[in-house]
C-alpha cells in the first residue's frame, strides 16, 4: 500500500521517480493493480520467440480481464492513461495500426523492433511525444475487446486458452475506424 500515497507524495519524488510512474501511484489504482498481478499469476505465457502480435494478444487479454472485473471503471484507470491519452489513441487508432502494418512490425520476432511498443514511459517513440506509452497494448486491448464481441459465448478462460494470436486478430474483425 505503500506505492499508492499520490504521484505528490515527497518521498517518491526523493526516490527519483518519474512522473510518468508516480502519475498512477494513488489509491484508484489498487484494484486495478490487484487484478493485474492476479492475471499475471493465473494467465502467465512465456513469450520465446513471440511476435509484436503475439505480445499485442497477450497484454490485450490482461487488459481485457481488468476491464471484465472492473466494468464501470474508466478505462483511463485500466489502461493507466490520462485522460489526454486515451484520447490521443483513439484519435490517432487507425494511424497506430497502420505504422505497425506499413513497417512490417506485426509478425516481427524480432524484439529490438517492436519493445518499444509495449514497455512504459513518458510515450511512444515512435509517435508523437501526447502519445501514451505501452500503445501496442492498448491496441491488442482494442482486438480482444472486437475479438470477444465476435464470441460473446466465450469464456475469459477460454480466451486465455487460445494461442494463435493470428486466429484471434482475423476473427476480431479489427479494423481501426479512419477519424477525420
Amino acid at each position: 500500500l505503500d506505492m499508492y500515497l499520490g504521484p505528490g507524495y515527497k518521498l517518491y519524488q526523493e526516490l527519483g521517480l518519474p512522473l510518468y510512474i508516480r502519475n498512477f501511484m494513488s489509491e484508484e489504482y489498487i484494484v486495478r493493480d490487484c487484478i493485474e498481478a492476479i492475471t499475471e499469476y493465473h494467465f502467465y505465457k512465456e513469450m520465446k520467440d513471440a511476435s509484436c502480435l503475439d505480445y499485442m494478444i497477450y497484454e490485450g487479454r490482461k487488459l481485457y480481464f481488468i476491464d471484465a472485473l472492473l466494468p464501470a471503471a474508466d478505462d483511463s484507470i485500466k489502461v493507466k492513461y490520462s485522460q489526454k491519452q486515451l484520447e490521443w489513441c483513439y484519435e490517432n487508432e487507425a494511424r497506430m495500426w497502420a505504422f505497425f502494418i506499413d513497417n512490417n512490425l506485426l509478425y516481427s520476432k524480432d524484439l529490438s523492433s517492436f519493445r518499444k511498443f509495449f514497455t512504459p514511459g513518458p510515450f511512444t517513440t515512435a509517435f508523437a511525444k501526447k502519445s501514451p506509452a505501452r500503445v501496442g497494448s492498448w491496441i491488442g486491448w482494442q482486438i480482444i475487446r472486437e475479438y470477444m464481441k465476435q464470441n460473446k459465448k466465450l469464456t475469459l478462460k477460454q480466451l486465455f486458452e487460445k494461442d494463435n494470436s493470428q486466429e484471434i486478430l482475423q476473427a476480431s474483425g479489427y479494423k481501426p475506424k479512419k477519424l477525420s
